[in-house]
């Protein structure tokens, strides 16, 4: 799961990150591999997939510009869990594992907010088990 990154903290984020370009089909991560870091889509559009150890999908989402890609990994430093693959010619930015720990550990807001982030994908993974949530009695 991805969600985009507001003007602030993408403001963060970018300021130490490097830019790439990637061609239609190119793989950034696969479920699995070991963590490098996390990539804003810049311009064009990725897939993020969760498969079964049978290959069955689990999920699948469609991720738009402002899309930070790899964050649970990159925070965890294990495992990316999802597959991300660039759909179209994309531009972004790549900010290694390091350099994001760097960042957190200097910029409290920017912490707060990445962790806020990783709530919302908590938040939405149990929506996608278990339903969404429903008001209370």
């Amino acid at each position: 799961m991805s969600f985009k990154v507001d003007t602030e903290l993408e403001t963060k984020l970018l300021g130490k990150a490097r830019n790439i370009s990637m061609q239609a089909g190119a793989l950034l991560f696969n479920q699995g591999d070991a963590v490098t870091g996390v990539y804003i889509l810049s311009k064009g559009r990725a897939r993020l997939t969760l498969r079964s150890i049978d290959g069955k999908i689990y999920l699948e989402e469609i991720v738009g510009c402002g899309g930070l890609l790899g964050l649970p990994a990159a925070i965890s430093g294990t495992p990316y869990s999802l597959t991300a693959e660039v759909l179209s010619d994309s531009e972004l930015a790549f900010l290694s594992r390091e350099e994001l720990v760097r960042l957190m550990q200097s910029d409290v807001s920017l912490s707060l907010k990445l962790v806020e982030l990783l709530s919302q994908e908590v938040r939405a993974m149990r929506d996608v088990i278990a339903g969404p949530a429903s008001a209370p009695n």
